[in-house]
């Protein structure tokens, strides 16, 4: 995926420096410490910078609190520092202590921050926290910081104010829209390289959705490759109502994987997606991918639930199941992303983005 850090437009000024290395950080560690935010935070003193945090799991240290012990292992007198953080830090009793209380019992005398919280319980607490202990805490004024910043902290702000995980749709098909031969299998549509970039996504992500066609069919893994990762996106699994295909490799145990989730579709065929996506935050989980046949992933873009969208356009004509009639020109018309963005080449394959959007 593409980094969020091409938002830092002057990485010559110290604060795009300092904030874009706290960004680098958290997205280091996307979404390891969900349903929390991963946050990237650092430590400057005499323009250096002298400590380093992020989000641990979830229960773990918050960011702020990393870098502070981070400091303190290296000696760091904190008396005349500045703390740079991608999000606003806390000030509530959680799983863990406020972050402002540890601010403030360090010393640490000035706090620079990337964006609000979204939560409107607790937005605004740490900063009158830290503010009433004469800490100067403020937004940084960088626009492009800011941006960047978004972009890193985009899922967990858009499910706090929508009650919905952020949701990816993947698509791949050939140039004439097929995603599918006429016999349903998909296995291979597009090159090595988009394999390896959607491995990458997945990556990325903390929750996978697929359908009951796409698991009977190619019985995929669905699991994390061709990338480091520590762990692979918790299964949401769409199934017919006799469940004939629990046995397939998406329902095994693996490392690093919570259990798979089956959803069983009604008389009609179909899933409540609106229903689904709402267990899907409740587990916990603020970006899903959605990887499924045709049906699946044009009830998603139908329903006006996909928020981000990668396509990728194989050189290669199967005249099977199509995801729409007309191949790239139909996904403008079909969905709700009014620019559709030619990406790039991806090995041999072309890549077509919706990029992130307000909701129709």
């Amino acid at each position: 995926m593409r980094s969020v850090l091409h938002y830092l437009l002057e990485p010559t000024e110290l604060t795009c420096r300092f904030m874009g290395r706290a960004v680098e950080l958290a997205e280091a560690a996307q979404h390891r410490a969900a349903p929390n935010p991963t946050v990237g935070a650092v430590l400057v003193k005499e323009n250096d910078i002298v400590a380093y945090g992020v989000t641990e799991p979830l229960g773990g240290r918050h960011a702020e609190v990393v870098c502070i012990d981070d400091a303190r292992a290296r000696h760091v007198d904190m008396t005349d520092t500045t703390l740079y953080v991608t999000l606003e830090p806390c000030g509530h009793h959680g799983r863990t202590p406020p972050c402002s209380d540890a601010i403030i019992e360090a010393g640490i005398p000035r706090v620079r921050y990337g964006v609000d919280d979204a939560h409107p319980a607790v937005s605004g607490e740490g900063l009158r926290a830290l503010g009433a202990a004469g800490v100067d805490a403020k937004q940084t004024s960088h626009q492009d910081v800011i941006h960047a910043c978004e972009a890193l902290h985009r899922s967990f702000r858009h499910k706090i104010l929508t009650g919905r995980p952020y949701v990816i749709l993947k698509t791949a098909a050939s140039l004439d829209g097929s995603m599918a031969l006429s016999d349903g299998t998909s296995n291979w549509i597009t090159s090595q390289a988009s394999r390896e970039k959607v491995h990458a996504i997945r990556a990325n992500v903390s929750a996978l959705v697929t359908g009951h066609g796409t698991i009977q069919t190619d019985n995929p893994r669905m699991t994390v490759r061709h990338v480091q990762s520590e762990r692979h996106p918790q299964i949401y699994a769409c199934l017919g109502s006799s469940r004939s295909n629990t046995k397939a490799h998406v329902f095994e145990k693996i490392p690093g994987r919570a259990e798979t989730q089956v959803f069983i579709t009604g008389e009609d065929g179909r899933v409540d997606l609106v229903a689904l996506l709402g267990d899907v935050a409740k587990d916990g989980h603020h970006l899903v991918l959605i990887e499924a046949g045709p049906t699946l992933s044009r009830s998603f873009l139908n329903a006006g639930l996909v928020d981000e969208w990668w396509h990728f356009v194989a050189p290669k004509w199967l005249n099977g199941k199509r995801l729409f009639e007309a191949p790239v020109l139909a996904m403008s018309a079909s969905s709700c992303f009014d620019d559709i963005i030619f990406n790039g080449s991806v090995g041999r394959d072309m890549l077509f983005v919706g990029p992130p959007r307000e909701r129709c």
